[in-house]
């Protein structure tokens, strides 16, 4: 309860002015702003944080941030005003439980935090069941600049919206920002607010300490508190580096030695490389002579100041202690095979380094300061707490925007000496690995190439005896030349590529197949359709045109899809691209559709399951051909060419969703199940394939 001798208002120790310009300089977005009043829970010993942004109206957004913490008195209220304290001392001095060498913060300006979200907040605070309500709102007009701020106690007479949240602790704080401006934050960036706040701490799993976080906007204006976790894929690593002072302190995924990881390798057995992950030590610390600074002179001037307390005298202990791995893949689709959690785009980039001090991220930079110019430096990412950063009996060398650490400071030029050889020594395993990957390739090619061409021979020529309106020295003279053509080694290029192998009279599912990807977003360079609009490539030089075919199927980056019919068999160009597509792959290393089970090449059968287009007298888009193509043709080939793009950095196309079709029992009444398909498929496959089909249809049964 509030001391009636005492006024109803708690001042702030700076102006307005000065509270504004502070704010603006210490935070760099939103996002960054909310972690430091999180921050402020757990330093008020909290072991649960929820945090409700409601961003129905993204320009007057609502954020709540609420903790089971201590709480404040009337004279925490006025600690909480003061802009600029010793907070660990005051730890000491007010005679708390709260350990004063855990707590996050140091210099009391956490609260700017809250200022530079919002002019107007309220503020319920409790301890032991009573408590009281304050509010400042410094909106435009109510406040000049040369005036200091105050905190008025109000009575509210409508309850917060989280007061259940609220009443089920006996202490703690609630905090409720109000006409917060979130517009021009993206729906993908707040999708991510989850996992940026989780990096923000360090909270091991056998501690009792949570952040909560719910989001609505007007596409879900309910939502729900769900617990924020870090999108960490452990199960991606190639090899990491670790040391923890406690067992407990060891993320449960870092426990498992010979934790199996999948690696692309085209050419291997299923185009993978199965690697044991290997969990390694952190060397020992090293002594200053071996700490890498290019001054020796230096070096020893550091190791003589740094350990070294001025007013005590006294060695300063300091221990780096987490993880560093070294991813075994960067392509997002590679490495959600590993593990789901891998996200990769622009708005989040695992290639960190983050640096903890007292539980809390003090940098995300380290990595790209430590001037390790390897490709393989995208690969790296890391946790590590080093606490000497912000030891309090050294100088306090947090940036001024306290979000990154003084880079001339003998601290952080001790970290890098020590992180340095720590991260080469990955990035030389990893290279190492991708050297003894590149030689099973090869052999493993040299092989398949070898024996290929004469398997490929036996089976060409049994597929063209059974062609009718051939001489046999025509059979010859076609089988002599398609051999001779996949004559000699093949070349990987870095283009990603599909090839649409198809006859000219099935065109109709060609030009489906081909509208559907460009409607995705696929560019004309990224696929070789010779039926495609507007094309030309019919009508150039017929030798040209059989080089292109055939360079575009040797290449190890084209991906390629048969469309196979009667058609198909009766076509020489068919069954030659057939014939090397085959003999230059392996069996899981092209796509198909077939018009009818009687007309696959017998060489292109890759024991995958098969579709049939046709039915009796029927094409149609029935459940099982819908979701044929997008899961076994159309995602495929995106997954592919997204391949490419990322090398590029170019947009990934986009994917369709895992079809899921409901069973026919649980469609409503009335309901059909093509009503569920997707509309832009659906208006491509009427336009492109139903047009005549009858005719078709028609003219296909009547074939020999």
């Amino acid at each position: 309860m509030v001391d009636a001798q005492k006024p109803e208002e708690v001042e702030f120790t700076f102006s307005w002015l000065a509270l504004k310009l502070l704010g603006k300089g210490l935070y760099s977005n939103p996002w960054s702003a909310l972690s430091e009043l999180v921050a402020n829970g757990f330093d008020a010993g909290a072991t649960t944080v929820w945090v409700d942004v409601d961003m129905r109206d993204k320009g007057s957004s609502t954020i709540d941030v609420i903790d089971n913490g201590s709480g404040m008195s009337r004279e925490g209220l006025e600690v909480y005003a003061r802009v600029g304290y010793n907070k660990r001392d005051a730890a000491i001095s007010s005679g708390t439980d709260i350990d004063s060498t855990s707590l996050m913060g140091r210099k009391g300006i956490g609260k700017l935090a809250a200022l530079y979200l919002s002019p107007h907040l309220l503020l319920k605070t409790k301890q032991s069941g009573k408590g009281s309500v304050w509010e400042l709102d410094v909106r435009d007009g109510r406040i000049v600049d040369d005036d200091r701020p105050k905190m008025r106690q109000v009575t509210v007479p409508e309850p917060f919206p989280n007061d259940d949240v609220w009443d089920s602790d006996e202490s703690g704080t609630y905090l409720r920002l109000l006409a917060v401006d979130l517009r021009g934050h993206g729906s993908r960036a707040v999708e991510g607010l989850g996992t940026r706040l989780a990096n923000q701490f360090q909270l091991p799993e056998e501690e009792d300490r949570k952040i909560l976080l719910r989001v609505r906007d007007a596409g879900s204006p309910e939502g729900r508190f769900e617990p924020v976790s870090k999108s960490v894929a452990y199960n991606n690593f190639a090899f990491v580096t670790q040391s923890f002072a406690l067992d407990g302190d060891i993320p449960i995924e870092l426990r498992n030695e010979r934790q199996p990881v999948r690696i692309p390798a085209r050419g291997l057995p299923g185009d993978e490389f199965k690697h044991e992950r290997a969990l390694l030590r952190f060397p020992p610390l090293p002594a200053a002579a071996d700490i890498q600074m290019d001054d020796a002179e230096a070096r020893l001037d550091m190791h003589r100041r740094l350990y070294t307390d001025a007013s005590s005298g006294e060695r300063v202990p300091f221990r780096l202690v987490g993880w560093i791995g070294i991813h075994s893949t960067i392509d997002k689709a590679d490495a959600q095979i590993n593990d789901k959690r891998f996200q990769k785009d622009r708005f989040y980039n695992p290639a960190q380094l983050r640096i903890y001090v007292r539980g809390k991220l003090a940098s995300d930079r380290l990595l790209a300061q430590l001037g390790i110019t390897s490709q393989l430096a995208n690969y790296i990412e890391g946790e590590l707490s080093f606490d000497l950063l912000d030891a309090n009996d050294l100088p306090d060398i947090a940036t001024a925007n306290r979000q990154d650490f003084d880079e001339s400071d003998d601290r952080v030029a001790l970290l890098k000496g020590i992180v340095r050889p720590i991260v080469r020594d990955l990035i030389k395993r990893r290279g190492d690995l991708a050297a003894s990957i590149g030689q099973l390739q090869t052999a493993a090619k040299a092989q398949r190439e070898s024996t290929a061409k004469q398997a490929f021979s036996e089976v060409l020529s049994a597929e063209l005896s059974d062609i009718e309106g051939m001489t046999q020295r025509e059979r010859d003279d076609f089988l002599a030349t398609t051999v001779q053509k996949i004559k000699g080694d093949t070349i990987a290029k870095a283009q990603y590529r599909v090839f649409i192998s198809h006859a000219s009279k099935d065109k109709r599912f060609g030009d489906f197949l081909y509208a559907v990807l460009k409607e995705l977003g696929v560019s004309d360079e990224e696929v070789f359709y010779t039926s495609k609009y507007a094309s030309i490539e019919q009508s150039s030089n017929a030798s040209s045109l059989a080089e292109l075919v055939r360079e575009s199927i040797v290449d190890s980056n084209t991906l390629i899809f048969y469309l196979t019919s009667k058609h198909f068999l009766d076509s020489q160009y068919c069954m030659f691209e057939g014939g090397a597509g085959w003999a230059t792959r392996g069996v899981q290393d092209y796509l198909k559709l077939n018009l009818d089970y009687h007309s696959i090449p017998e060489f292109l059968t890759n024991g995958r399951s098969e579709v049939s287009l046709l039915v009796g007298d029927e094409i149609t888009l029935r459940p099982e051909v819908y979701k044929y193509i997008i899961e076994c043709i159309v995602r495929p080939i995106v997954r592919h060419l997204n391949r490419g793009r990322d090398i590029a950095e170019r947009e990934r196309i986009r994917e369709f969703a895992v079809v899921d079709l409901p069973l026919p029992h649980e469609l409503a009444e009335g309901q059909s199940v093509d009503e569920l398909f997707d509309e832009s498929l659906v208006k491509l496959w009427d336009f492109y394939v139903k047009k005549d089909l009858a005719e078709y249809i028609g003219g296909y049964r009547r074939m020999a």
